[in-house]
């Protein structure tokens, strides 16, 4: 992911990991309440560009919608809100606030069992307070997991 917007100068492409939960609402499994646990982001400074290095852990909630009426495979959409934590490198500083974020992509049921693989784009932007506003972009990659069974 690549931190964007006004605060993106010097700051190096990363990694992140996240963690969710998805509830189906309906038989089809196309619309699920999402429950992401975690999503954390850690950014590193380019050639002492002068910034710090910074990070966040955002807890969100959200809507996932495949554009499918048979099912877990086809484009979606899911927007997210939530609560998050931004931190300086020595994570001495610590902010809290409004976390908000729209995923869009390619939803692939795979198997028999309702698992499924997803791939899209993730825009987030946190908001804990004017220090400390991050803005990203970056590809998200997810196999979900069904505990439903055959």
């Amino acid at each position: 992911m690549k931190v964007v917007g006004k605060n993106a100068e010097g700051y190096k492409p990363s990694a992140g990991i996240f963690y969710s939960f998805d509830i189906p609402v309906n038989p089809v499994e196309n619309n699920s309440v999402i429950i992401e646990l975690f999503d954390f982001g850690n950014f590193y400074v380019k050639n002492n560009s002068g910034k710090e290095a910074t990070a966040y852990l955002s807890v969100k909630a959200g809507f996932r919608h495949i554009f499918s009426a048979e099912g877990k495979t086809g484009l979606f959409i899911e927007p997210q809100a939530g609560y998050c934590w931004t931190s300086d490198n020595s994570y001495s500083t610590i902010q809290g606030g409004l976390a908000l974020a729209i995923v869009t992509g390619y939803s692939l049921e795979v198997g028999f069992s309702g698992n499924s693989l997803l791939f899209g784009f993730k825009y987030e932007k946190d908001l804990p307070g004017n220090n400390k506003q991050i803005n990203t972009i970056g590809f998200r990659f997810a196999f979900n997991y069904s505990f439903k069974g055959t």
